[in-house]
């Protein structure tokens, strides 16, 4: 299962029950988070992978815009939102899939998780791949 290879690298964890429930809401205490410790201009490129929300395009584009990543690293949301359109929450999952399936995917690398909601609700989540 998905959330089950995600080894969570943050402080707390989110609400939730199950396998797997803390290492999706992973880091949502105070001062975790993924720019807890980095400075904001190697933010980009100290963590891996990148799994934002595709809402939509605009919010690709200016999430993109605004933490610096390159297009190389929303391709995996891009797609997701090309091939299955917005799927409301359950999208992001789709988004850490397809990370995982990734033949770039390594043991110990990085994921930013980033998910919206209505009236600008947002939920992060900093994890570290487990492979095997």
């Amino acid at each position: 299962m998905l959330a089950e290879s995600l080894v969570s690298s943050g402080a707390g964890a989110g609400a939730g029950a199950g396998p797997g429930a803390a290492a999706v809401g992973a880091g949502s205490g105070p001062g975790a988070g993924p720019g807890a410790g980095a400075p904001a201009d190697t933010l980009s490129t100290a963590i891996a992978h990148w799994a934002i929300h595709p809402g939509g395009r605009s919010i690709l584009d200016k999430t993109e815009a605004k933490l610096g990543l390159t297009e190389a690293q929303l391709v995996p949301s891009r797609e997701t939102l090309r091939q299955y359109g917005n799927m409301s929450s359950t999208t992001i999952l789709f988004v850490m899939k397809a990370i995982m399936d990734a033949p770039t995917t390594e043991d110990g690398q990085r994921v930013c998780a980033m998910a919206f909601g209505p009236g600008l609700t947002v939920e992060s989540g900093l994890m570290t791949v487990a492979v095997g």
